[in-house]
């Protein structure tokens, strides 16, 4: 058994957190938004990053073809970003191209607008504005100690909180890379 949250593809399927998700949606798909994890604060080189992470997006939406209905949403609000993710993408998409998305603004604003109800964000003390102070004391209680660079850690979002209130029941906060494999942290969430 794998030491992270979902060891096997049994694990994801019979999470109940992941099976209410399902059930509660409207069109019965869960949307997992992410930031493009790379060159802006984690100083990969953009060809590098946007390689990787479309690689193991690909592998990700070919290993649940049959188990789930989701929708992996990138986010990011450099433009350049984006187009290159969309360029690298062109020769891994094939059947997929609805379960994966790319859009361009503030994650933020995007989790709203897309209903979102599941978001992967870098921990830091930079989110606190945007997260509330409640959310962030309830991340400092559940994970004290400092986390481990690529790590993820599952964060329930208080019901007071604006994301809740607009559909995000949950984030994986992850520890800020340095330079490491983007295909690691990814595999990881």
């Amino acid at each position: 058994m794998s030491e992270y949250k979902y060891g096997t593809e049994t694990d994801f399927k019979n999470d109940s957190k992941i099976k209410d998700a399902k059930k509660s949606s409207d069109n019965n798909i869960i949307k997992l938004g992410f930031p493009s994890l790379s060159t802006t604060i984690g100083q990969i080189p953009i060809e590098e990053a946007v390689h990787i992470a479309c690689e193991v997006i690909k592998e990700f939406l070919n290993s649940h073809k049959n188990d789930l209905d989701f929708q992996l949403i990138l986010i990011d609000q450099d433009d350049q970003i984006l187009k290159s993710f969309e360029s690298e993408w062109e020769k891994f998409k094939d059947s997929e191209e609805s379960r994966f998305q790319m859009k361009l603004g503030k994650f933020a604003e995007i989790i709203i607008e897309s209903e979102i109800g599941y978001i992967v964000n870098e921990s830091t003390w930079r989110l606190k504005p945007v997260i509330g102070s409640k959310l962030f004391e309830e991340i400092k209680r559940l994970y004290p100690k400092p986390g481990i660079m690529g790590e993820a850690y599952p964060v329930p979002i208080p019901s007071d909180n604006e994301f809740w209130k607009k559909g995000v029941k949950q984030t994986q906060f992850l520890s800020k890379l340095q330079k490491m494999p983007l295909r690691n942290l990814i595999n990881r969430c």
